[in-house]
Order: structure tokens, then C-alpha cells, then sequence
């Protein structure tokens, strides 16, 4: 429990007050580990969401829970690209403070679109609007 508050804070940058959702499988040790564990030690709110991958519905997860930590898989994120900037335009996603990705770094492309609609930055591990360290580039 120790380790997993520590990386929820350290790496995921998670507070009491913030609205949590990975998208990770809970069968997964991702899923478990900070889909779960993590934010519960840290008293954060959690998300979970059984249905398969909807990018309208995603982003209306995102803009009626007011999610403010993200964590997904840059699968997602490409899929994400794929339905254009006009899609994330379209949703209130201000609320949404930091997307930490999960999985393979994302590539430049990637990097460059989470831009374009808002939505994240441009490191593989984690793009956070409000603290700029060097692991950590601003949205």
C-alpha cells in the first residue's frame, strides 16, 4: 500500500480531491494496481467504465465526471486522434489536469494531436497543465 501511494502521487500526481479514471482492464496489474489500489489509498475518487472503447462516449465520461487524472494507453489516445480535434471541441474537458499514458511511449504524432484537441502533451509518461518539471510538460 506504501509503494502504491507513492506512485499514485509521484508519478500519477494524485490528490484527495481528484476524480480518477484508468482505462486500463482491471484484470490487468495496471488496472488493479492504479485503477483501484491507488486511488483508494490516496482517498481520490474512482472511475470505472465496463463498456469497449466509444470515443464519443469517452469523451462524455470525461466532460460529465469531470476527470481530472486520466490514465489510458496510447492505443487509446491514436484512437482518440482518429475521430479529429472537432470531437474533443465539443466537450468540456477543462476540468482534466493531467493524462498520464501507460504502455509504449507516444510518438511525436501522438504527442502533437493530444495537443491539438486538448487533451494532453507531449512526454510519454505523463503531460500535466499545472506542474513543469522536466518529467512534465504543460497541455
Amino acid at each position: 500500500m506504501v509503494a502504491h501511494a507513492a506512485t499514485a502521487h509521484e508519478a500519477l500526481g494524485l490528490r484527495p480531491d481528484d476524480r480518477f479514471w484508468c482505462t486500463a482492464d482491471p484484470g490487468w496489474v495496471t488496472g488493479t494496481s492504479y485503477g483501484i489500489v491507488a486511488p483508494l489509498v490516496i482517498g481520490a475518487t474512482l472511475l470505472s467504465d465496463e463498456g469497449e472503447f466509444d470515443a464519443r462516449r469517452w469523451y462524455r465520461v470525461l466532460e460529465r465526471e469531470r476527470v481530472t487524472v486520466w490514465y489510458t494507453a496510447p492505443t487509446a489516445i491514436r484512437m482518440l486522434m482518429r475521430r479529429g480535434p472537432e470531437e474533443a471541441g465539443r466537450h468540456d474537458l477543462s476540468a482534466l489536469r493531467l493524462v498520464a499514458s501507460v504502455g509504449e511511449p507516444l510518438n511525436a504524432e501522438a504527442s502533437a494531436g493530444c495537443r491539438r484537441a486538448g487533451q494532453a502533451g507531449p512526454r510519454h509518461l505523463v503531460a500535466d497543465r499545472d506542474r513543469r518539471d522536466h518529467d512534465r510538460q504543460p497541455c
